[in-house]
């Protein structure tokens, strides 16, 4: 063995595996695949989000809209049972004139 310093042959040897033929093609090809996995993460992180805002949205406009078909609906069971109290007491009193 010779007394080559250590990053020397750290040296030799990485330059030796950038001279292969497919180490160029290969680390492109990883390279890549890892950048196209980190889009898909993030566009699936947004996706998620998006959905569940969306979903969160037609929640509370359901809700809002459930909410206003039961206060229409009280107010006309009031109007009606108001309507019910009045006719009562109408026909009461037409029945202590005859």
């Amino acid at each position: 063995m010779t007394a080559q310093p250590r990053s020397l042959r750290a040296r030799l040897a990485l330059s030796t595996w950038v001279r292969h033929p497919v180490a160029v093609p290969v680390s492109a090809a990883l390279l890549a695949v890892s950048l196209l996995s980190g889009v898909t993460g993030v566009a699936a992180r947004e996706a998620s989000s998006t959905v569940q805002g969306n979903a969160q949205e037609s929640l509370r406009s359901n809700r809002d809209a459930a909410e206003r078909e039961l206060v229409r609906q009280t107010t006309g069971f009031k109007i009606m049972m108001a309507a019910w109290v009045a006719t009562r007491e109408v026909l009461a009193g037409l029945s202590r004139f005859h």
